[in-house]
């Protein structure tokens, strides 16, 4: 039983439970910004997707960590199937409106979805260090990260716990991941998507690569990381190469950079299978 993650540019992920396939933060459009019928006036893409929509198969279910345009894009949501499954952060419950079935996650809860291909698939709310607010009046809108665990496929490296992947979506540092860590009695993830970019100057809600190494491999206990939230758009002041740079940099020197995967956008990274 096949399961693999793409990362497709930014924050965007796609997973792939055996052909239940999952897109989490979706934003493949070549601008983010304010959308004003077919036209989007915003950041342009330095990167293409590496897949557009048209590329991916029928999309099962989608995934909203928070609602800045550069994570959750209107005219992409506009175009996935209305019979997927939406899961998203507290207050972000219209974005999933369209979609045949929503659920709204506070940061711990969580809900199981029947697949047809890996069985159960729980998926939890994690806290992060950001916030969620897509205009100056909506700041009711929560934010957070998503853990995804295969409960009929067991881990390959946590002998006793099912298959784990985690989606960050954005997150400055925080011990949040130390605490997920032990909550599951000390048993790391399998895979976790961390981001790595947008910290100069926005370093208090965007981690810098050393810091997202830090919460997946030694707080989350990570067996690989795989980078997001990079070299796709001009949103902060940090060389746009720097990131991934810096991140194989920490990886090197602490003797780990084959726990790196997915660093070519649109190379699928095969967990299981």
């Amino acid at each position: 039983m096949k399961v693999q993650v793409t990362a497709l540019g930014h924050a965007s992920v796609w997973f792939d439970f055996a052909g239940f396939c999952a897109l989490a933060d979706p934003v493949l459009g070549d601008r983010i910004g304010i959308s004003v019928g077919k036209f989007v006036m915003g950041s342009k893409r330095l990167k293409p997707p590496a897949l557009r929509l048209e590329e991916l198969p029928s999309t099962d279910m989608v995934l909203l960590s928070h609602a800045h345009m550069d994570h959750t894009d209107v005219p992409t949501l506009r175009q996935l199937s209305k019979d997927a499954t939406a899961i998203v952060q507290r207050g972000n419950g219209d974005f999933g409106k369209r979609f045949a079935q929503r659920h709204i996650l506070s940061w711990w809860d969580s809900v199981v979805v029947e697949t047809p291909t890996v069985g159960p698939l729980r998926i939890q709310s994690i806290p992060s260090r950001h916030w969620g607010a897509r205009t100056v009046v909506d700041f009711w809108r929560g934010w957070g990260g998503y853990l995804l665990e295969c409960l009929d496929i067991p881990s390959p490296h946590f002998e006793g716990s099912p298959l784990s992947l985690l989606f960050a979506g954005d997150t400055a540092l925080t011990d949040v991941y130390a605490k997920l860590r032990e909550r599951r009695g000390g048993v790391g993830v399998d895979l976790a998507c961390m981001p790595i970019g947008s910290y100069n100057p926005w370093i208090f809600n965007h981690c810098s690569p050393e810091q997202a190494w830090k919460m997946a491999i030694h707080d989350l206990g990570a067996v690989t990381m795989m980078p997001i939230h990079y070299e796709t758009f001009r949103l902060s002041n940090e060389p746009i190469e720097e990131p991934l740079e810096r991140l194989q940099k920490i990886a090197l020197k602490e003797g780990g950079l084959e726990r790196l995967v997915g660093l070519v956008f649109g190379q699928p990274h095969r967990v299981v299978g």
